[in-house]
């Protein structure tokens, strides 16, 4: 099943326009945020079924967030955007609570084929 509404944390605004523009235009419901705690209070009253966050993050240790986003909201998967360079966080992310990862600069079939996947 396609998830409907996809949640974007990212601390970069241009990252954050863009890939709400790409999700938005493939027919998602999708929100912003552009720091980790922002987002947790978001997927506490939204409940998105996906989480696109960028790495690192500002506000909370990497791994911590997926773990805490986890404890938030069981339901929702997380999809990480990292570069290369960045994939130790990946790793702690994924074992912590993250379910894919999208390497960047992310191809835009890369980040939709990553989404619903993950909601599948």
């Amino acid at each position: 099943m396609k998830p409907s509404h996809v949640l974007v944390v990212s601390p970069d605004e241009d990252e954050r326009s863009s890939l709400y523009a790409l999700l938005d235009q493939c027919g998602y419901s999708v929100g912003t945020c552009g720091s980790e705690l922002d987002a947790l209070h978001y997927i506490a009253r939204r409940h998105p079924d996906v989480v696109l966050s960028a790495l690192p993050l500002l506000d909370v240790v990497d791994h911590e967030f997926a773990r805490m986003l986890k404890e938030v909201a069981p339901q929702a998967r997380v999809v990480l955007l990292a570069d290369s360079g960045e994939w130790p966080l990946f790793f702690d992310a994924i074992e912590s609570g993250g379910d894919d990862l999208v390497s960047k600069p992310a191809r835009q079939s890369d980040v939709l084929r990553a989404v619903a996947a993950v909601g599948a």
